[in-house]
């Protein structure tokens, strides 16, 4: 089968049709519950939201597919999805981070790593270098990076951090909210995680608050254990809002944000 092209997916929007009614809007699943049958089977795929919701399937399906995963989960907050990744961290380990990020999640990072004995280092996001001299091959459990980063626009080169994680045993995390996931292609560059804050690149009102983790197509390597157990998820209406967006404003954005790239001299 031919793959579908970003803006073919986009416009399609995971093309839904409801097979009893053959509506074209996915519906909104509230439901925090799922009935089982009197053998006490499960009626259908689903056992309680915090683990899946119908809601869910068709937004992260999506993103999974837009930016070449295997996997997408969505998260209540930016931190939300940050902290699920980072608690799958044990005590004696330890994580590299920049020395410039976003200021949120290296604050719990220096507050989780004093409590729990997790160990820390920062590195310097413009030494070429910096990155492979903070890891500790062994103990290094995650390399997180933020590229391009925000506010300094540094750029880190992915496939060289991953190369360099990898080697060491370690995952590589990228937040790739400035550019955004399907710009950036942070899977396709040998990343484990890629994540973004989509208020600052889908909704122009600032009014939606969610993050996505995926993890690449080609199966590498599998969600850090625990990282589901530790989901903080949605309720079920954001979602749906959260797909009418991709299919009419993501495609648009992300256009207009290259072209102004283009032509800004740096």
């Amino acid at each position: 089968m031919k793959k579908r092209s970003l803006s073919t997916l986009l416009a399609q929007a995971g093309h839904f049709v409801d097979g009893v009614t053959g509506a074209v809007t996915p519906p909104i699943h509230p439901s925090t519950t799922f009935a089982r049958g009197d053998d006490y089977e499960l009626i259908g795929d689903y056992t309680y939201s915090r683990d899946q919701n119908p809601t869910y399937d068709q937004v992260e399906h999506l993103i999974a597919e837009l930016d070449n995963g295997a996997e997408a989960r969505l998260f209540s907050s930016g931190m939300a999805a940050i902290t699920a990744v980072f608690a799958t961290v044990n005590m004696g380990q330890h994580i590299v981070a920049p020395t410039i990020m976003y200021h949120g999640a290296q604050d719990w990072l220096r507050r989780i790593g004093e409590k729990s004995d997790i160990g820390l280092t920062l590195f310097d996001a413009t030494d070429p270098n910096g990155l492979r001299q903070a890891i500790k091959p062994g103990k290094t459990a995650i390399v997180w990076i933020e590229t391009p980063v925000n506010p300094t626009w540094d750029v880190i080169d992915i496939a060289d951090s991953a190369e360099a994680a990898h080697d060491a045993g370690a995952i590589l995390g990228v937040d790739c909210t400035v550019s955004t996931p399907i710009t950036t292609r942070a899977l396709d560059l040998g990343a484990d995680l890629g994540l973004e804050l989509q208020k600052l690149v889908v909704a122009p009102s600032f009014d939606l608050h969610r993050h996505i983790v995926g993890e690449p197509a080609h199966g590498r390597r599998a969600w850090p254990r625990g990282v589901l157990e530790n989901e903080v998820v949605l309720e079920p209406h954001p979602p749906q809002q959260r797909l009418r967006q991709l299919e009419v404003l993501l495609g648009l954005r992300r256009e207009a944000h290259d072209d102004v790239a283009r032509q800004t001299d740096v």
